[in-house]
């Protein structure tokens, strides 16, 4: 695949994860926190712009914020084992599929990836 069709999937897939984690959370919760929702997305929205461009530290915050996301959704997947809470399992596959989805894409593009 090309580098510009390999982009696309990785930034479709986030602002995917992104829309569905905020709709998800509005429908748990109600409409609060959604200037906090919708300015992650503007961001998400604007670094995803600068890294389709083939920007260097577009690639890199990307890199760098993924990996932490990543990271941090694993341990949270972790800390959900032996809670006994209604519709728990849901929770802990789309976390779990997130962190997973954030962590490859951070290796690809930071270390598969050829960039020029």
């Amino acid at each position: 695949m090309t580098k510009k069709l390999d982009l696309l999937i990785i930034i479709s897939i986030a602002i995917l994860i992104s829309v569905a984690a905020i709709v998800a959370f509005n429908l748990e919760f109600g409409l609060v926190k959604v200037g906090q929702h919708l300015t992650r997305l503007i961001i998400l929205l604007v670094f995803s712009y600068f890294l389709y461009q083939e920007k260097q530290w577009a690639r890199w915050v990307f890199v760098v914020v993924s990996l932490l996301a990543g990271l941090a959704g694993i341990l949270a997947t972790l800390s959900l084992i032996g809670l006994d809470e209604p519709n728990l399992g849901w929770a802990m596959f789309a976390i779990g599929a997130m962190s997973l989805f954030y962590l490859i894409s951070s290796i690809y593009l930071g270390f598969v990836r050829k960039w020029k």
